[in-house]
């Protein structure tokens, strides 16, 4: 979420088959409607390729709509059922009354799987802090899930290990934030902060059984704008990542040449490549 603030401050105010990445039947997931599906409280903006023996959904990070994945989702071969959404109050989702929390979270991406009728497992590919409900899905629902890929994901423990190092940086972060934060953000975001100074103080490792790609943007900014850009926090980073990590037969950890947290826009390649690795890896085995 390092992220979070440079993310908001600049983007929200100005299977047994093997497949291979760049085949020549890409997809173009920019020309797939926009649907919409009443669920729960909310009427949630979704795109369905609608195809495909194997099903992967993509889910973005804080404040950020389903239209990040695009470059990433053209990368993929056609053959595979690709669905992106957006969370309650994001892009063309509606507002809902009150903050929606990680168990919300979690429960409106089930009510939309449901409502698609997936019942096979699937791949679910996250961005920040969407890494957190993916980590509470892995943990409440592993059946479910055939394998995840995590871009530069967030943690649960990370703003406690963040303030053990620099307490001042963090709350300074929290402010700018919080200045810079579209309004209908805000309870969203002070919501987080409370589940996270609530959480445990160690990272969750994920199932060992399942089939996970975790990549981490790995240099450390010429300019750091949040914690984790800076040396000491970019460190903490990798090895918060690191400890996702239950079983490295099954599970891998890229650290990209990158300080980039955006890597499925700077690097939709090996995002892409980290899917078409999942699905080529049964997470029974």
């Amino acid at each position: 979420m390092r992220s979070l603030l440079k993310l908001l401050a600049i983007n929200l105010i100005i299977g047994t088959l093997v497949f291979g990445v760049g085949a020549s039947a890409a997809q173009k997931h920019s020309v797939d409607p926009i649907r919409f599906a009443q669920l729960n409280d909310v009427r949630l903006a979704y795109k369905d390729s609608a195809h495909g023996d194997v099903v992967v959904i993509f889910d973005a990070g804080f404040g950020t709509d389903q239209e990040v994945w695009e470059l990433v989702i053209d990368s993929l071969p056609a053959s595979i059922r690709t669905i992106t959404y957006s969370r309650a109050g994001i892009g063309k989702s509606s507002a809902v009354s009150k903050p929606r929390d990680i168990p919300n979270h979690l429960e409106d991406l089930k009510a939309l799987k449901a409502y698609l009728n997936i019942n096979q497992p699937f791949i679910y590919v996250t961005h920040s802090y969407s890494g957190l409900i993916a980590s509470e899905y892995a943990e409440a629902y592993p059946k479910e899930l055939q394998g995840m890929v995590m871009v530069e994901p967030a943690t649960l423990s990370q703003r406690h290990q963040f303030k053990a190092i620099d307490e001042q940086f963090i709350k300074r972060e929290d402010t700018m934030l919080l200045k810079y934060m579209p309004e209908h953000l805000v309870a969203d975001y002070k919501l987080l902060i409370e589940q996270m100074d609530n959480a445990l103080k160690h990272t969750r490792a994920l199932p060992k059984n399942m089939s996970v790609h975790v990549l981490t943007a790995g240099r450390v900014s010429n300019q750091p704008f949040a914690f984790n850009e800076t040396e000491k926090g970019k460190t903490l980073w990798i090895r918060q990542h690191s400890e996702l990590i239950s079983n490295q037969e099954r599970q891998v950890h890229h650290i990209i040449d990158s300080p980039h947290h955006n890597l499925h826009k700077t690097h939709p390649e090996l995002v892409a490549k980290s899917i078409v690795a999942v699905i080529n890896s049964r997470s029974d085995k």
